[in-house]
C-alpha cells in the first residue's frame, strides 16, 4: 500500500533529501545536491512560510520505505502582459522504477493544483531560476551532469509518458571542444560584425556590481516576448547572486555586450563546472568542503555557458557569436578543455545555429513535461 506524507517538519525534509541520495547510491554519474542549501531552502518554504506563492512537497512510502517524492508550487506566468495568469510547476521529482508509485505521486500533485484553482502545471522547473535544473533528462546518460543541470534515471521518460504527460518543450545541451573551435576563421568576421553594428563586448566589472546587475536585467527584459512564462529575476536578486558568489565566480566569465553609447544589448554567463568538485564533497559543504571548493576552483577543466540573451533589435546580428568569441583565448589560458552550452530550447534556432557554427555538438536532451487538468477554475494572478 502506498501512502503519502506531506513534508512539513525538519525530519520530513531530511527524509525528502535522503531519498534522492539513496535512489542513486552506486551511480558514478550522480552528483548530490548540497544538503545544507537544500535543507535551508525547503525549511524556509515548508516550515517558515517564506515563499510568496503556495508551495508543498510530498513523500511517497510503501512497505515501510520511501519510494518517491515531488515538490509543487505556483508562479505568475507572463507577468505584466494581457495573458498573465497563475500556473503550477513541479520540481525535485524522484521515484523508484514503479509506474504505480509514479502515478500516485502525480495524482497527489494533480489534486494539490486543483485545490489551488490551477488547471495546468509543468516541470521539472524552478520558477525562481528557470535555468536551474530544468526538464527531465531523456537522452545523454553517458556523461556526468554539469553545474545546475539535471541528471535522473533513464526510466523517468517512461514513467511520465505512461502517466499521460505532454511535452511542454525540449531543451538541448551542446558540447564545444575548444581544440575544435575554428578560432582564426571567426576573428575577422566577429570584428567586422562589431564594427558594422557598433557594439563592444566586455567582462562584468566586479567593482560596480549594482550597475552590472541592472544592465543584465535590462538585457533579459528586452530579449523576451509576451509568450515567455518566466519573469526575469529582480535586480536585487542578480546583485545578491553576483555579490554572494564573489569568491567562486570568475567575473571574466560574465560578458555584457553594449552599443557604443553604453546601451546593454547582450549578456552571457559562463560558470565553472563546480560538479567536478561537488562529486568529491558528497553533498556536504562544511569548512573543509568550502576549502576544497576554493582550492580546486582553478583546477576545473570544464565550464557551463548557462545564459545567453540578446535584446530583440540586435538578434541575428552576430552578438551571440561575438560574446562567445570573447571567451576563446580566456578559456584556453585557464586550461579549460570543453564547454557545455545549455540548456537551449529545441526551437531556439538562432542560438542553436550560433553554437553549431562554433563547432558545438548536441550531447544531451531534456524534456519539460506538462499536464492539463480538467475541472479546475483558473485563478488570476
Amino acid at each position: 500500500m502506498i501512502t503519502i506524507k506531506n513534508v512539513e517538519t525538519k525530519r520530513d525534509i531530511e527524509r525528502f533529501i535522503r531519498f534522492g541520495e539513496r535512489l542513486y547510491r552506486g551511480d558514478p554519474l550522480y552528483i548530490p545536491l548540497l544538503r545544507t542549501d537544500l535543507r535551508r531552502d525547503l525549511s524556509r518554504q515548508l516550515i517558515q512560510g517564506k515563499y510568496e506563492q503556495p508551495v508543498a512537497a510530498f513523500l511517497a512510502s510503501a512497505d515501510g520505505r520511501d519510494v518517491g517524492r515531488i515538490w509543487v508550487t505556483l508562479f505568475v506566468a507572463r507577468p505584466g502582459t494581457a495573458t498573465e495568469k497563475l500556473q503550477g510547476a513541479f520540481n525535485f521529482f524522484e521515484c523508484i522504477d514503479d509506474q504505480e508509485v509514479a502515478n500516485f505521486l502525480f495524482k497527489v500533485a494533480d489534486e494539490w493544483f486543483v485545490s489551488q484553482g490551477v488547471d495546468y502545471y509543468y516541470g521539472n522547473v524552478n520558477p525562481k531560476d528557470p535555468d536551474d535544473s530544468r526538464g527531465v533528462l531523456i537522452d545523454g546518460f553517458d556523461v556526468a551532469p554539469v553545474t545546475m543541470c539535471v541528471y535522473n534515471k533513464p526510466y523517468y521518460k517512461r514513467l511520465f509518458d505512461a502517466a499521460g504527460f505532454g511535452t511542454n518543450e525540449d531543451f538541448v545541451s551542446y558540447r564545444l571542444t575548444l581544440d575544435d573551435v575554428p578560432y582564426d576563421r571567426y576573428r575577422d568576421s566577429i570584428d567586422a560584425l562589431k564594427q558594422r553594428f557598433k557594439f563592444t563586448v566586455d567582462s562584468v566589472d566586479p567593482t560596480n556590481v549594482p550597475k552590472e546587475a541592472k544592465d543584465i536585467i535590462t538585457c533579459m527584459e528586452r530579449s523576451i516576448g509576451d509568450d515567455w512564462d518566466q519573469r526575469p529575476p529582480e535586480p536585487e536578486k542578480v546583485y545578491e547572486l553576483l555579490d554572494s558568489w564573489r569568491r567562486f565566480l570568475d567575473f571574466d566569465y560574465i560578458k555584457v555586450a553594449r552599443t557604443l553609447e553604453g546601451e546593454p544589448i547582450g549578456f552571457t554567463m559562463v560558470v565553472p563546472n563546480f560538479n567536478e568538485i561537488l562529486a568529491r564533497l558528497h553533498g556536504r559543504l562544511g569548512p573543509i568542503g568550502l576549502l576544497k571548493l576554493l582550492y580546486y576552483k582553478k583546477r576545473i577543466r570544464t565550464v557551463r555557458a548557462m545564459i545567453q540573451t540578446v535584446t530583440i533589435p540586435y538578434q541575428g546580428k552576430g552578438v551571440i557569436n561575438a560574446m562567445y568569441a570573447a571567451y576563446f583565448d580566456l578559456l584556453r589560458d585557464r586550461g579549460v578543455t570543453w564547454v557545455d552550452a545549455s540548456t537551449i530550447g529545441m526551437t531556439n534556432h538562432k542560438s542553436r545555429n550560433a553554437i553549431e557554427k562554433l563547432g558545438g555538438k548536441m550531447y544531451k536532451v531534456f524534456r519539460m513535461y506538462d499536464r492539463k487538468l480538467p475541472g479546475s477554475s483558473q485563478k488570476t494572478a
